[in-house]
Order: structure tokens, then sequence, then C-alpha cells
């Protein structure tokens, strides 16, 4: 876009930063997307082309046109206000922006969690048996008197996570990381434990640990 003119030939002060529109546009857009989801980005993306319209199209967009183009840009942004408050799905704030996923109490499938970020999530007795989650990023969650039987959980961080009272009978755990987590009660029953990553101190509070050598779960192998 080329500067604008005023009546004595001179480009104007606004216009002579046309180039920073499209830096901050973007700017704009990703930070709400990122803190607000496609509600955020949209009516963003609303605003900026509404305001570059109104303040650098004065001259080369006729009046008549710069009205319309408010009175558009307040039907959609107010469209997408009340889709947000409506409930429409893809205006929805995305749930991991603001507060770790909490399944407290639930009986957990592999859809609930299918690309959620599990990092600090509050499982306090939910129930994940038989769940394949091996390689995620477990830690921080709070899983007290959760149950994880049966779970594939081969490598998985658990890294500084309250898993006391917790069942991991039959679980998977190979070079599991189970450095710092709180232990008191958890029961590892016939759980395959090799090469997993722990204070030696803290296995003094799990309730069953398997003995060296002990034989792992089939499903395990």
């Amino acid at each position: 876009m080329l500067p604008v003119s005023d009546t004595n030939g001179r480009p104007r002060r606004r216009d002579q930063f046309l180039w920073l529109w499209p830096i901050g546009a973007v700017a704009v857009m990703a930070a709400a997307g990122h803190f607000f989801g496609a509600f955020g980005a949209l009516l963003s993306a609303v605003v900026v082309v509404a305001t570059l319209v109104l303040l650098i199209g004065d001259i080369t967009i006729s009046l008549r046109t710069r009205i319309w183009v408010l009175a558009l840009a307040v039907l959609v942004a107010a469209s997408v206000v009340v889709g947000r408050y409506a409930g429409v799905a893809i205006l929805a704030a995305p749930a991991d922006a603001f507060e770790p996923l909490d399944l407290r109490g639930q009986i957990v499938d592999a859809d609930a969690i299918r690309g959620r970020d599990l990092q600090n999530a509050q499982l306090a007795g939910a129930v994940l048996d038989d769940l394949d989650l091996r390689g995620l990023n477990l830690a921080g969650v709070k899983a007290q008197g959760a149950s994880f039987r049966r779970a594939v959980l081969d490598e998985v961080q658990f890294t500084g996570a309250d898993l006391r009272g917790a069942d991991f009978t039959d679980a998977c755990l190979e070079r599991s990381d189970l450095s710092g987590a709180q232990l008191g009660g958890m029961i590892a029953r016939g759980a395959d434990v090799t090469n997993v990553v722990t204070d030696k101190e803290l296995i003094a509070n799990v309730v069953s640990w398997p003995e060296p050598g002990n034989i792992p779960p089939q499903h395990c192998l």
C-alpha cells in the first residue's frame, strides 16, 4: 500500500508507518488466539481490519463504504461474542490455556486425553486402567488414589507428581521417571519397574514394590 498524500501533496504522518500494520496485526491475532482461541483471533482480526480501513482509507475509500465496513465489523464482532457465550465449539477458549486438565474421580478413556497436556493434571481418584500412556509427560500430576492398573506407562515422566495411594498393580513402568514424586501408600504389585528412575528412600513409602528379578506382566513384554 502506498502512502496517501494530503491536499498539499505531502504524505500524512500516519501513512509513513503503514509497514508496521502487518506486523502488528499478526502479533495481535497470535496473542489473542493463544489466550482466547479462535474467538480471540477472529475478533481481533475484525477490529484490526476495521481500524485500518477507518484510519488509513479515509481518502482512497468513500465515506459510505467506510460506514458499511464499520457496520459490518460491529455486526461480525457482535456475532462472534454472542457465539462465544452461546457455546459455539469453534469459539471456545483452549482449555489448557488457563488451568490444568481436571479429570478427578472420572473413568478416563483414550479419547479424553488424546492430544491434551497432562502436565500438572488433576487426576485424584481417576481410573486410568489399561490405558497406553507411554512416553507422556505427567510431571506434577495430582493423582492421589488414582488407578493405573495394567496401564502402559513406559518412559512416562512422573517427576514431582503426587502419587500417594495410587494403584499401579501390573502396570508397565519401564524407564519411567518418579524423581521427586510422592509415593506414600502407592501400590505397584506385579508392576514392571525395570530401570525406573526414583529416589531409593521414597521406595520405603510404597505399600507394594516388586522384588528384583520379578517377571513383568505379559502385556509389558
